[in-house]
């Protein structure tokens, strides 16, 4: 049996079908323009001391951009957050390794920390004098020292700089003081500055026993500049290049390309404006979504006040 649609249901069954290719538009153009706005991820890994004596504790630090979360391998194991310090103490020569995962892509970072053996005193037995006990093992104890990591080392007036300090030895609990260009407590700082220059960061950290130490470390910060295409610069170049005059009966001096100009070149786009790309694009991405759903909701509008037109046209035809 043949089944026979109204005009009024076919014209539905037509709406249903546009609405299903709208939405499916709206869809690619938002996963399309999301992977275009993601930033490749960087990690930064390190380990304080680098050796150690048997029995003794290295600290590792780690901070990861752009990224979701991190996993560790080798000798230690399980999820780790994007940024952060933890203590190990291995009992022999040990690889650490740490991947991170972000929405472009992956980054990983491996250390090698060496153990020495412990060193054992052996006794000593003067004849014919009875025989001493045996002299008790000799464990050397590293005294407290600290380490400053900065990332990222080179930034652009009011974006933002962490500060991180790395560990090892010390009696617990420890104290952490920033002095320098920034100021607080705590193991990391996350700041960022309104003049350009080097800015030092001075890390103190004092334990239980009173022992203290200290490191340093710097970033610098530059003035933001305009970002000029080659051929602008080239022209500016030119303007500003003095006129070379020529004595008579002299000969024509060749114009030396090799030498550089003192005034600094404009800062080409690097990192920052790449996350301004970025940041455009989730732009056009919440755009093109909203043009979608206006278009959806006009669209149903639309249909549905034909539909009843027409379904008052077939009742009055009745």
């Amino acid at each position: 049996m043949k089944t026979v649609y109204t005009k009024a249901q076919g014209l539905e069954y037509h709406i249903a079908q546009m609405i299903g290719g709208i939405i499916g538009v709206c869809l690619f153009v938002v996963y399309f323009s999301s992977a275009l706005a993601a930033v490749a991820p960087t990690l930064t890994f390190s380990a304080v001391p680098a050796n150690i004596v048997h029995g003794e504790t290295i600290s590792l630090t780690w901070h990861g951009s752009d990224v979701v979360y991190c996993m560790g391998s080798g000798n230690w194991n399980g999820l780790k957050s994007p940024y952060g310090t933890e203590n190990q103490r291995p009992t022999e020569s040990s690889v650490y390794a740490i991947t991170c995962v972000g929405p472009a892509g992956t980054v990983a970072r491996e250390i090698k920390v060496g153990v020495d053996e412990v060193r054992v005193v052996s006794p000593v037995l003067p004849p014919p004098a009875p025989v001493p006990a045996p002299v008790s093992p000799v464990h050397t104890q590293r005294s407290l020292s600290v380490s400053c990591v900065v990332d990222p080392t080179r930034v652009r007036v009011g974006e933002k700089v962490i500060f991180a300090s790395g560990v090892a030895g010390g009696v617990a609990p420890l104290r952490y003081d920033w002095s320098g260009s920034v100021t607080g407590s705590g193991q990391v700082q996350k700041v960022s500055f309104t003049t350009s220059g080097v800015k030092e960061a001075r890390i103190t950290v004092a334990d239980a026993s009173g022992a203290s130490a200290s490191a340093a470390c710097v970033v610098t910060v530059q003035q933001l500049a305009p970002v000029i295409s080659k051929k602008s610069s080239q022209t500016a170049a030119a303007i500003q290049k003095p006129e070379e005059k020529k004595d008579e009966g002299s000969t024509i001096e060749s114009n030396d390309t090799s030498k550089t100009s003192d005034t600094p070149s404009p800062i080409v786009a690097d990192e920052s404006e790449a996350r301004s790309i970025g940041g455009f694009l989730s732009f056009l991405i919440y755009s093109a979504l909203l043009l979608c759903i206006a278009f959806l909701s006009f669209g149903i509008y639309y249909f549905y006040c034909a539909a009843q037109e027409s379904k008052k046209r077939a009742k009055a035809a009745n």
